[in-house]
């Protein structure tokens, strides 16, 4: 095999290979805004989300103090944002403001 060969060959691959990641990326996008779902969480994604023991967070459904799901009946389901939003309650402002003269 020439020099030539392997450097068309090569080229060829690495052509089939861009074509093939362009399809995939393309499969992702469709998929990604065909639905508009956003995706929920487990309860031990939940968990790992919040920094938190799986039986943590299920003391806290518990208690009724955060917000979740059971469209089966049977296992809990989270909504990403609505960690977000029950992570951001009782926020405390700094007495002084750092940075800032008085």
């Amino acid at each position: 095999m020439t020099k030539a060969m392997g450097r068309q060959d090569t080229d060829e691959r690495i052509s089939r290979i861009e074509e093939r990641i362009g399809d995939l990326e393309r499969r992702v996008d469709d998929l990604s805004s065909a639905s508009g779902r956003k995706r929920m969480l487990t309860t031990e994604e939940a968990a790992a989300f919040l920094g938190i023991t799986v039986d943590g967070l299920r003391g806290l459904t518990h208690k009724k103090l955060i917000s979740y799901y059971k469209p089966n009946g049977k296992n809990m389901y989270f909504d990403p944002d609505e960690l977000v939003s029950w992570q951001k309650k009782n926020h405390f402002e700094p007495m002084y403001a750092v940075g800032k003269d008085s």
